[in-house]
């Protein structure tokens, strides 16, 4: 009976080993292993449901991501945390920054040399050591149809440095004369709505309060940027450009390296920032320097608290330790 049983068992071998090497027959039950295989796929992905994790992926790899998932949350929480912090900051110096920089256009009243006469006053918001550029409107387009006004020419004809301001009238001084040209009664002065370049070197702490300055300053950029107003080159295009072995506002404040902004960016302001004690907590200064004229201005923001430091980890023995003993 045994030598009988081993005999179906070999005969049974012998078949199967037949049918799995006709490869008609492997094409044929193809799909239909696949198709176990994709019914049984809920089965095997069971115990991710129920414990968290995928049997189909190492577990190397689901602690990896779990990890860079945890980190990314928490760095999201901290930046947000930080922008509401220095948001309130940021605006109200670039409230000011607007402020000082208000597109504005008025007339010569009259040239003496390199003194010169012009229509705008305080009430026009015009600060002194503002440069301001000369233009000379020139002939006008007309509709070749109906004649109607499409615009005028424009010619530049230099720039002048406000000095001296009064209520309705204001001194400026001639910085530069376009082409040989002279400046005279009549020609148009203005500040350009165009964009203004702000070159912006690390911010500094004067005091031992804590501060994150990266953050500070990356929330002074997004104002910045977002008024539509200001073009910001950061601390490290500004050390790339101008081939400075560190970035820092003195540095970048010295004459020559303010000659090298200015070729440049022409038109562009230095804006550099140190925090500094106030009533309420801490401050950050603002210095806007004109390379041109090296004309500084000064600005301060409202106050902001200081951060508080991390609590420095007890020696004390917790209770439990202590009732072991």
């Amino acid at each position: 009976m045994r030598w009988r049983h081993a005999r179906m068992l070999l005969l049974l071998g012998s078949l199967l080993t037949g049918l799995l090497g006709c490869s008609q027959v492997k094409s044929t039950l193809a799909p239909v292993g696949s198709a176990i295989s994709k019914a049984a796929s809920p089965l095997r992905s069971l115990g991710h449901r129920v414990t968290g994790r995928d049997p189909n992926v190492p577990s190397t790899e689901v602690s990896a991501t779990a990890a860079i998932s945890a980190e990314e949350a928490f760095q999201t929480d901290v930046e947000a945390a930080i922008r509401q912090r220095f948001e309130p900051v940021a605006t109200d110096l670039c409230r000011q920054l607007l402020a000082l920089f208000t597109p504005m256009e008025g007339y010569v009243v009259s040239v003496e040399g390199e003194r010169v006469l012009l229509d705008l006053g305080k009430g026009e918001s015009l600060q002194v050591g503002q440069v301001l550029e000369v233009v000379r409107k020139g002939a006008v387009y007309r509709h070749p149809l109906n004649y109607t006004v499409l615009g005028e020419s424009e010619e530049m004809v230099g720039k002048v440095e406000v000095r001296e301001v009064a209520e309705k009238l204001s001194i400026a001084r001639l910085l530069e004369a376009a082409n040989g040209t002279t400046v005279r009664p009549g020609d148009r002065v203005r500040v350009s709505a165009r964009k203004i370049t702000l070159a912006l070197p690390p911010l500094r702490n004067a005091t031992s309060s804590q501060v994150s300055l990266a953050g500070l300053a990356h929330s002074l950029q997004t104002a910045l940027d977002q008024s539509g107003r200001f073009e910001v080159v950061p601390a490290e295009q500004l050390r790339s450009t101008l081939k400075l072995p560190t970035m820092t506002a003195e540095l970048l404040s010295l004459p020559a390296n303010l000659a090298h902004l200015q070729e440049r960016w022409p038109g562009s302001y230095l804006l550099t920032g140190v925090i500094t004690p106030s009533e309420e907590g801490l401050s950050l200064a603002v210095s806007v320097i004109a390379p041109r004229t090296q004309h500084t201005w000064r600005l301060v923001s409202k106050s902001f608290p200081a951060e508080q430091p991390k609590a420095a980890p007890s020696a004390e023995i917790p209770p439990a330790s202590r009732a072991g003993k």
